[in-house]
């Protein structure tokens, strides 16, 4: 009897991975159909807005507080060489010192030009992926009213494209892992049923994987310091987003074979992240969190229940 039941929970497995085989070639084929135009709503997004903020009506960039503050410098150290007064109590190595930083940095009051050029490209590549991402490093954004306009609406099919592209993805690293942990488990260890926790132990060492690699491709810039790659990385996969350190793709848009990938191995790192995050929490819940909280709640409440009874008794009365 234990040898049939064996043989049929063997069969029903069996079973049960080819359909998850269809269905992940399936998924797949979805998830690439989607990515396609997901990122040619990049790139249509990313010329529009290069049309908008830069062709339809040039205006003069806002400056910063620090721009504005270092061109009021430049121009006090431009009238101090032209007044006596002025230079007597200057010191005038420090005029010069003034002098020659003022010439090598100069702020640029209008950078917006219409031009359809691989910079102006990437700039505006960078702003449509944080926005897709709801990354909003910051580095990037709209100065015209215009531009704020579309920015809102092109947010809502931008956004509802990635968040799809994170179901599909998730659900394919999902049915990956149960697959490749169940060949294992079969191959080596003479097993047939597969345990949920093996498979997030699987997800939290790809996410982990993802993050370093994620990290390893930032380090091949060779523009930030080591740390700086790996606070880059986590900031970007968990969708904070400081602004602090950014991304560009001015350089990585020199060799499309590479970023494409790139944004591909980006895509399925966020979804590990979210769901081995679903999964632990999931699990910690079932198991530990949800249990001990129930045992708080059931011990609060028979404290309560004996503090009411002790109170009846010292009034003078019980209850049935």
């Amino acid at each position: 009897m234990g040898d049939s039941d064996t043989v049929n929970d063997q069969l029903i497995i069996k079973e049960s991975l080819k359909k998850m085989k269809k269905k992940l070639k399936k998924t797949s084929i979805t998830f690439l159909k989607i990515f396609i135009a997901w990122l040619l709503n990049l790139i249509l997004g990313s010329l529009l807005f290069i049309y908008i903020e830069q062709c339809v009506r040039e205006q003069p960039r806002p400056l910063s507080d620090v721009e504005t503050a270092w061109k009021r410098t430049c121009d006090m150290v431009a009238k101090g060489n032209d007044s006596l007064v002025l230079k007597e109590q200057w010191n005038d190595s420090n005029i010069f010192e003034l002098t020659k930083m003022c010439e090598e940095v100069v702020v640029i009051t209008d950078d917006r030009r219409c031009a359809y050029d691989a910079d102006n490209f990437a700039y505006y590549l960078d702003y449509t992926y944080s926005i897709a991402f709801t990354i909003g490093f910051g580095h990037v954004v709209p100065y015209s009213d215009l531009g704020k306009i579309v920015t809102m609406l092109y947010a809502l099919p931008a956004v509802g494209l990635t968040l799809v592209l994170y179901s599909y993805a998730a659900d394919i690293l999902i049915m990956v892992t149960y697959l490749v942990t169940a060949k294992i488990e079969k191959r080596f260890l003479n097993k047939i049923r597969i345990c949920k926790y093996k498979t997030t132990m699987v997800q939290v060492f790809l996410s982990l994987f993802g993050f370093f690699g994620m990290s390893i491709i930032l380090m091949l810039e060779g523009e930030r310091k080591t740390l700086d790659n790996f606070y880059l990385c986590f900031i970007s996969l968990t969708t904070i987003g400081f602004g602090d350190i950014i991304y560009s793709s001015k350089d990585s848009l020199k060799n499309p074979w590479i970023y494409v990938p790139q944004l591909i191995v980006f895509l399925f790192t966020m979804a590990t992240v979210a769901s081995t995050l679903s999964a632990v929490s999931e699990l910690l819940k079932k198991n530990k969190l949800g249990k001990w909280f129930s045992k708080k709640r059931h011990v609060n409440k028979s404290k309560i229940n004996d503090k009411k009874s002790t109170k009846r008794h010292s009034d003078g009365y019980t209850t049935a």
